[in-house]
């Protein structure tokens, strides 16, 4: 076989072998500014009562709106009430707390609480 024959030979050979096409890029798309999605919980002793917690969902909604530059809406506040005697600090359980700076006179850190 001469080498021209060859060369035939695989040119048909080669036309028998399918082909895939190479891939088309994917077309570009649209810049899109990522918004954040700020997500904050709050854990404090229960005993606030309804307006105080819909006062400080709502600061803390305008806050974070405006620091991380999203809409008020896409701030979500979770508020949970946790019994004092489910609170620890400083390796006391906090209703202690409450009944040991009730028993004293003079200020006493009760986290907030009137005891």
């Amino acid at each position: 076989m001469s080498a021209d024959a060859a060369v035939a030979d695989a040119e048909v050979a080669d036309a028998a072998v399918p082909r895939r096409a190479p891939p088309r890029p994917a077309p570009p798309r649209p810049e899109q500014k990522e918004l954040p999605v700020p997500v904050i919980a709050v854990d404090w002793w229960k005993g606030n009562d309804r307006a105080q917690r819909q006062e400080l969902v709502e600061e803390l909604t305008a806050c974070v709106s405006r620091i991380a530059g999203c809409p008020e809406e896409a701030v979500t506040v979770i508020v949970r009430d946790v019994e004092t005697d489910h609170w620890g600090k400083g390796g006391v359980l906090a209703d202690a707390l409450l009944a040991d700076a009730a028993s004293r006179p003079g200020p006493q850190d009760t986290g907030g609480q009137q005891p």
